[in-house]
């Protein structure tokens, strides 16, 4: 097979590079290899010799993405530490919102995340005074909380049935009994396209940051007050 010009100086960043734009340009539904390499004007086993498999490239973006993480957290509290950790997350995975089903939903994910986030994530916890399999609970049940929230928060929009998303929740919203649901109903201004399930809009058009603010501070004060009560401790 002839190389094609410009597959002498392909390189895996380069690859990594051009993957993560046209997931940030079309979505993660529609990438695939062979679109990747079209866009490149390369051949698709050239990509596939640099970079390994398609779940090999997208643990390459994943790390693309999370590059800057962990955060610098010397001199700070373990509170402080979890909140800039969660925070800095937010903000890598808003910069690239297409990205939030691979991390939420696919463990290939798990293959380009830097140990280094996880080892702060410990290393606050630790801090707190947590050790032992309750260090491991608590870990879970932070990462799991934060990490979830964002992927729910940026899930992507459907392409070619907003419209029918956005009427069908509005209509059936309209048809609420206040008897049956006093409490949504009540706080339907609040909540219509702004909450979890009542919205149809995606986390980089509708932001949820205060929520995710209230959800992390609720998380670390829960984390302060009922470390006493995990098992190993």
């Amino acid at each position: 097979m002839t190389l094609k010009a410009s597959e002498t100086a392909l390189t895996e960043c380069d690859i990594t590079a051009h993957a993560l734009a046209m997931i940030d340009e079309e979505g993660l539904g529609k990438f695939s290899i062979r679109r990747l390499a079209q866009a490149m004007n390369v051949y698709p086993t050239a990509v596939l010799w640099h970079i390994g498999s398609r779940d090999d490239l997208l643990a390459k973006v994943v790390e693309k993405v999370l590059e800057n993480l962990p955060p610098d957290t010397s001199g700070l509290t373990w509170q402080q530490s979890l909140l800039a950790i969660a925070l800095d997350y937010r903000g890598a995975v808003k910069a690239h919102p297409n990205i939030s089903p691979l991390l939420g939903a696919d463990l290939t994910s798990n293959a380009g995340v830097n140990f280094g986030f996880v080892e702060a994530i410990l290393e606050a916890l630790a801090g707190a005074g947590y050790s032992g399999q309750a260090i491991v609970d608590a870990y879970n049940s932070f990462s799991g909380a934060f990490i979830g929230f964002v992927t729910l928060e940026f899930s992507p929009q459907p392409k070619n049935s907003g419209k029918a998303l956005k009427s069908d929740i509005l209509r059936r919203l309209d048809d609420l009994s206040e008897q049956e649901f006093p409490h949504l109903t009540s706080l339907r201004t609040q909540m219509t396209d702004k909450a979890f399930v009542t919205r149809w809009s995606s986390g980089n058009e509708a932001p949820m940051e205060e929520a995710y603010h209230a959800l992390i501070e609720m998380l670390v004060r829960s984390l302060d007050k009922k470390k006493q009560d995990f098992k190993g401790i």
